[in-house]
């Protein structure tokens, strides 16, 4: 399909259905802030990024049952060394 100047194209940031969230716009992958070209669908993370650490994209259901404050205590934990 041709797209023109009239039609909007909308991405959708992967993020929010991913379980490396942290809390938007922190992640695993991430924890200092998941960059802007993810953040705004651009670059679906579902291949390695610079800087992401080794983790990319991976869907909420295949996520093993984990609180948000475990995430953030592991992602604070490797954050600190």
């Amino acid at each position: 399909m041709a797209t023109n100047e009239t039609d909007i194209v909308v991405k959708e940031a992967p993020c929010l259905d991913c379980r490396h969230l942290i809390g938007f716009p922190y992640c695993e992958a991430f924890p200092d802030g998941i960059p802007e070209e993810i953040q705004t669908g651009e670059n679906q993370h579902d291949s390695p990024s610079p800087g992401d650490r080794g983790i990319q994209f991976e869907p909420l259901e295949e996520a093993p049952k984990t609180t948000m404050r475990d995430k953030l205590k592991a992602a604070l934990r490797r954050k600190q060394g």
